[in-house]
């Protein structure tokens, strides 16, 4: 007859309610307070009382295995208590070794959990025990370390974290550990990189400890690698990569045997294709998991399944379906007490009311529902819809506010502006940003007012009838106004997207671009092929010397006509797939495509030759200070350095040309570009700071128009 503690531990991954089952069943069992005749002592007498007493050991390994399985089942309420449970009978018992086991195991429940007070607590009754006491497992001290590592990463205290993994390193090369405990370490050191952000080390150790748990056929570590290698490429936008590794992990699944874990991958799996547009395929494997949630006993997991159907069918259109699936989630989110998950389904029940142009609707499901958690996805996704809702309602005021509360969040990035700019330039700016603030509040304040105007005169006509005449008069007037407000706020809008004087798109516009080619390259000035890969183009940042402090010099009127009639010139030059941005009073962007018969060079020194011809038919300084970089600036890794960043590359190059000018006296450019080998890890971090690390290693090969020793690195910070 097996060992019943054999058999549920053969049952944990696969069936582990089946696990639970057995292992308790085996905890009723009567405690023997005196050892067990042995099976070659007397082999009738040991099966007797094999089947009816349970050893000591045995009970605190019953009890360990049941918290294990709880696991599984993601009741971590109860599998807490296992775990002290197992700690408190070893410690009884004075079995040393399991009470270890059952701390180590307790306290990485508590860092899953994000309880870090626990999880200290437990990590200090596991280092006193290993260190106090002769353990019988040699592993245990490891242990110890993987989770004084894994503590310190989630309290983001990576120099701890980093002498932690130093000493466990160094184990790996100097001794010979088992496949499994190697495997751990590879993957805490993927969990380190990845925590000070360099994506790029997390993924080689990742992978490192995926091909080993490939080569031990280890189907748990490859599942949990294999998604964790996923949700990397899709933070980098490369779903391609992120669908292989997460079919991998699907694969792995199946081969486990695991019905419910099979469903999870599958939802995940689904949600990858939704964001790579194949909608179809994402349904089809939305509904196998529903097969199988269908045959378990959690019912409570088919509210997560159920939004994500509804959400594949907003994507298709199929509005009718969407919305069955959307309320079965919201009721079963309601029943089990999910306030997060309920919240983000009635949020996107509310674009599905968008979309079937009934924001009345949308407007009460979001109003109505409780706050998210200030920043999270929900609570974006809640300002952005009651802002498109309250337009379409023609209620702009409301529809405005919510539109600066989600432009207001911690996710919008923001260009960073030279930071030696002119004094006069930033005070310009700020003022005409004063100004246009002043003047929507006034706006506002007229729509009140004209709200009220309409309240009273809808009252008036309800008391006669003789006023029809003159009620309908004064209401035609309101709507003229209200009419002319709003073509004011429209027009106060379109010039904060414009440069003074010149009216030619500034940084806001530029900003906006960039973040539009971020979120979708295919609509941008850099779009997308079949290969995933950007097509080049030119960043050539030009500043001209002359108009700097123009407004001083010559005065507000004359230096208006003198940008406006530069800038008129500057628009007929360029070519239609050419855009051009005025990022400051002397400071222009240009951004170009590149083909293969003209180079960044070529094209800076065209268009110099154009600039000087036409700075002297207006009688000013013909100098011309340029900064060129070239997009992607790493080839082998287009998307590690983005268009932001390109920016920043451009304004040091732009930093280093003028130093030249200034001393020569004469135009000059500067180029920055990456060498071959360039490794995209480099630039974590700040990135000013790195590029300019770079740029003194010698990793950004400088050429400039004039001799490059001029340039003084150390003034440009």
């Amino acid at each position: 007859m097996p060992d019943p503690l054999v058999e549920a531990q053969q049952q944990e991954v696969v069936h582990p309610e089946r696990c639970i089952q057995l292992s308790r069943l085996f905890l009723q069992r009567e405690l023997a307070d005196k050892v067990l005749p042995t099976l070659t002592q007397n082999p009738s007498a040991y099966r007797e009382t094999s089947e009816r007493f349970r050893t000591r050991q045995q009970s605190v390994e019953a009890t360990l295995i049941v918290g294990s399985c709880l696991h599984r089942v993601q009741l971590e309420d109860q599998e807490a208590q296992m775990f002290e449970q197992a700690a408190q009978d070893a410690k009884k018992f004075r079995l040393p070794t399991l009470e270890a086991m059952a701390y180590f195991q307790l306290g990485r429940h508590a860092l899953q959990q994000q309880k870090y007070a626990t999880a200290r607590e437990s990590l200090q009754q596991l280092q006193t025990i290993v260190t106090h006491n002769q353990v019988s497992n040699p592993l245990l001290p490891f242990y110890a370390q993987l989770l004084q590592a894994g503590l310190s990463i989630e309290l983001r205290q990576f120099d701890a974290a980093k002498t932690e993994l130093a000493s466990l390193n160094s184990q790996l090369k100097s001794s010979e550990l088992p496949p499994g405990l190697t495997i751990a370490i590879l993957t805490m050191n993927g969990d380190y990189d990845l925590g000070m952000q360099h994506q790029e080390l997390a993924l080689a150790n990742y992978a490192d400890a995926l091909h080993l748990a490939s080569s031990q056929d280890d189907l748990l570590a490859q599942i949990d690698l294999a998604e964790n290698i996923s949700r990397i490429f899709e933070q980098q936008g490369d779903l391609k990569q992120a669908l292989h590794f997460s079919e991998l992990a699907c694969d792995q699944l199946q081969r486990l045997g695991n019905a419910e874990w099979l469903a999870q991958g599958l939802i995940r799996l689904a949600e990858l294709n939704r964001q790579a547009n194949d909608a179809n395929l994402a349904l089809s494997l939305l509904f196998n998991a529903l097969d199988i949630y269908r045959t378990t006993t959690r019912p409570q997991a088919l509210s997560k399944l159920n939004h994500e159907i509804g959400k594949t069918y907003l994507k298709l259109g199929n509005l009718a379906a969407a919305r069955t699936y959307l309320i079965a989630a919201i009721n079963g989110y309601k029943l089990h007490r999910d306030a997060q998950g309920e919240l983000a389904s009635q949020v996107t029940l509310s674009e599905l009311y968008l979309r079937k142009n009934e924001p009345e609707m949308a407007i009460s499901l979001l109003e109505s529902m409780p706050a998210p958690q200030k920043g999270s996805e929900a609570d974006l996704e809640r300002h952005y819809l009651l802002a498109e809702a309250y337009e379409h309602k023609g209620q702009y005021l409301q529809a405005l506010s919510h539109l600066k509360l989600f432009a207001a969040t911690p996710h919008n990035s923001h260009l960073s502006d030279n930071p030696t700019q002119n004094s006069n330039d930033q005070f310009r700016d700020n003022y005409l940003r004063v100004e246009l603030e002043r003047n929507v509040d006034s706006l506002r304040n007229q729509q009140q007012q004209l709200a009220a105007e309409r309240t009273r005169y809808l009252w008036l006509t309800a008391v006669t009838t003789l006023l029809i005449g003159v009620l309908c008069y004064v209401l035609l007037q309101m709507n003229r106004r209200q009419n002319q407000s709003r073509a004011n706020m429209s027009q106060l809008k379109e010039q904060l997207g414009q440069a003074p004087f010149s009216h030619l798109p500034n940084q806001y516009q530029l900003h906006e671009a960039l973040a539009l080619l971020e979120k979708d390259p295919a609509t941008g000035f850099c779009e997308q092929d079949d290969t995933t890969e950007y097509h080049a183009r030119h960043f050539i940042h030009i500043s001209i010397p002359a108009l700097r402090r123009l407004c001083e010099r010559v005065g507000t009127e004359k230096a208006e006509q003198l940008q406006q009639a530069l800038t008129d010139k500057l628009i007929a030059l360029c070519a239609t797939d050419e855009q051009l941005y005025q990022l400051a009073e002397s400071r222009f962007l240009l951004l170009q495509p590149h083909t293969a018969e003209t180079t960044l060079v070529a094209s800076a020194e065209a268009w110099s030759a154009r600039l000087t011809p036409l700075l002297m038919e207006l009688q000013l300084d013909s100098r011309v200070v340029m900064g060129l970089v070239h997009f992607p600036f790493l080839t082998r890794c287009p998307r590690a350095v983005g268009s932001q960043q390109v920016v920043e590359l451009s304004l040091i190059a732009l930093a280093a040309a003028d130093q030249i000018a200034e001393k020569c006296q004469q135009t000059s450019w500067v180029e920055l570009s990456a060498i071959d080998c360039q490794q995209a890890a480099f630039f974590n971090g700040v990135f000013r700071t790195q590029a300019l690390r770079a740029i003194d290693k010698g990793l950004v090969k400088v050429n400039a128009l004039h001799g490059k020793h001029l340039i003084d690195w150390q003034q440009i910070v």
